[in-house]
């Protein structure tokens, strides 16, 4: 990650765009200000951090998420007993207590739901790599 090794080590860091579980371990020190978050919803972590929205910067919500995913194909049943599983281990409070000290925020979806997103997100991301004139390699 860019920059994050100045925030450790000796230099300082003029500005650092990083997933809040990857800061999640020195963005409380007293030493470093959090100025924005990049999602469209405040982290309850960090109350006193706005979003870029608030800070006035109109439709930016950029976050990191993660998904749980099969090889196309897998028995429904075998991924419906894996999503009751995962749902089961976020609705214990504390996994959830252990996921918000590491700056995750957990959510859970259905596979139909988790396939509209990826697809959004390839929309999304494709459009800016276009306007951006972005050519593969």
């Amino acid at each position: 990650m860019a920059g994050f090794s100045d925030v450790c080590g000796a230099g300082a860091a003029s500005a650092e765009a990083a997933a809040l579980f990857e800061l999640a371990l020195v963005l409380f020190e007293p030493a470093l200000r959090a100025l924005a978050l990049t999602s469209g919803t405040p982290f309850p972590g960090l109350p006193d951090v706005p979003t870029l929205k608030q800070a006035g910067i109109a439709d930016y919500d950029v976050t990191t998420w993660y998904a749980l995913a099969f090889p196309a194909r897998t028995p429904a049943p075998v991924v419906e007993k894996a999503g009751r599983a995962l749902r089961a281990a976020l609705a214990r409070d504390e996994v959830r207590k252990q996921l918000a000290n590491a700056a995750f925020v957990p959510e859970t979806s259905t596979p139909e739901a988790l396939q509209a997103h990826v697809r959004a997100e390839i929309a999304r991301w494709g459009a800016v790599r276009d306007r951006a004139g972005i050519k593969p390699e």
